[in-house]
């Protein structure tokens, strides 16, 4: 059996620990769990249209059902829920935006990511009116915090978890 030291056990050291656990290795998690470490912090969106030019991300259709399906199995293994599939609200704050928004809609790629509201929900109370809002499909949250503890309280109780807190 293969002995592996990962030192941080912040997302990334958690999931490779997970992954190699289940490949039969023996892991050991070293780490410091400081408070304001950005794994801790992370909002855990995942989201497959970004950014000022509402581009889908890289390789989005490709790797979201991985993701879905392993912290979906991480849930099971665990006990807890992390993952919540929801679609998210834009605001479409510019006539500019609104007309980006309505063409990246028009477009194959995202059909199936990308449509248009009138209402913002709950958020219309908040806000303005007149503002444009667009609905991105395929978005999810995971959270990073309860993942994060529940897996260091397990390598704490196996004892491989080389710093106690």
């Amino acid at each position: 059996m293969k002995k592996i030291l990962i030192v941080g056990q912040g997302i990334a050291g958690t999931l490779l620990a997970w992954s190699l656990r289940r490949r039969g290795c023996s892991v050991f998690i070293a780490d410091g769990n400081l408070a304001g470490g950005s794994s801790n912090v992370a909002a855990g969106i995942i989201n497959p249209v970004t950014g000022k030019r509402f581009v889908k991300s890289w390789r989005f259709d490709e790797f979201f059902p991985v993701a879905k399906a392993m912290y979906q199995q991480i849930e099971l293994e665990f006990g807890i829920s992390i993952w919540e599939e929801r679609p998210t609200l834009r605001l479409l704050g510019t006539p500019e935006e609104a007309n980006d928004w309505a063409i990246r809609c028009a477009q194959p790629d995202y059909a199936n990511h990308l449509s248009e509201t009138e209402n913002a929900g709950a958020w219309g109370a908040f806000l303005k009116p007149g503002f444009r809002f667009g609905i991105i499909q395929k978005s999810a949250r995971v959270k990073f915090p309860l993942l994060l503890s529940a897996f260091r309280e397990n390598f704490r109780q196996e004892g491989f978890l080389l710093k106690k807190y």
